[in-house]
């Protein structure tokens, strides 16, 4: 009786750090893409997690922030057609750490100059 005790209690013991050591190691994917003015948000993580976005300029000044409590992931664009152009960051935060990304908001633009060239014999 004493031997199977010791044994449950092992068990027990061994669930018990296969439980919560199963987070460890979980990995969330981040992307920021851009299209246009928009840039869209992706997080991705298996877990339910109080995420916090943030938009700062380049002084370092508070742009946007939100709280956003993810439920295995999601996507949020973010428009900043309205602010002046320049780089900015975008600042994801979980309890894993921080994300920063920097957009080169307003860069980037491109101006198509078409000319006919004269050519020689088709050269």
């Amino acid at each position: 009786m004493k031997k199977m005790s010791v044994i449950f209690i092992i068990l027990i013991t061994v669930c018990y750090g296969v439980v919560s050591g199963s987070s460890e190691g979980v990995e969330r994917k981040i992307r920021v893409v851009k299209t246009g003015s928009i840039y869209r948000v992706t997080y991705r993580r298996p877990l339910q997690t109080l995420v916090r976005v943030a938009i700062l300029d380049e002084a370092g000044n508070k742009v946007f922030s939100e709280r956003i409590i993810s439920n295995g992931s999601f996507t949020r664009p973010y428009n900043l057609s309205q602010l002046p152009k320049g780089n900015y960051k975008i600042c994801v935060r979980d309890d894993l750490g921080e994300y920063t990304k920097v957009l080169r908001h307003g860069s980037g633009d491109w101006i198509a100059h078409i000319a006919k060239l004269n050519c020689e014999g088709n050269k």
